[in-house]
């Protein structure tokens, strides 16, 4: 079992400022989640027009999630 509890994209989708993390523009979705984790419909209204809508973030944290486990 790897245990892992949390692990964070912070680092890949934000910038951090002296008071203020900002999350970069291409993640940012329809409503306060990541582009691409979405609620169902304001999701399915977006990859009806771009197929690859939210690709970026699942890629970012996939990558994150196996060299996390790695």
């Amino acid at each position: 079992m790897l245990n892992i509890i949390l692990f964070s994209t912070m680092d890949e989708c934000a910038t951090k400022g002296p008071n203020n993390i900002t999350v970069l523009y291409n993640y940012i979705g329809q409503d306060h989640h990541y582009k691409g984790a979405e609620m169902e419909r304001k999701y399915q209204n977006e990859i009806k027009k771009n197929k690859n809508y939210g690709n970026g973030t699942y890629f970012t944290f996939l990558n994150k999630l196996l060299t996390s486990i790695s």
